[in-house]
């Protein structure tokens, strides 16, 4: 299951904080996010998803809609 938005914004209000992704591999996502053409350098977003990738690798259950990671 993709780990979105809706699912996230559903568990905080249930007062459930999603699962963090280890420093290294937070990293690591990060670096093919930047390596990616559909990576917007300005905002640091994913054109595909839409989301602010600083803060999507950081979360366990999320994934790359390419499927980079």
């Amino acid at each position: 299951m993709t780990y979105n938005l809706k699912k996230i914004a559903t568990d905080l209000l249930k007062g459930k904080l999603p699962a963090s992704a280890a420093p290294d591999l937070a990293k690591s996502r990060l670096s093919m996010c930047e390596a990616c053409p559909s990576f917007t350098k300005l905002s640091r977003q994913c054109s595909l998803c839409g989301c602010y990738m600083d803060i999507k690798v950081k979360l366990l259950e999320a994934e790359c809609p390419a499927g980079k990671w």
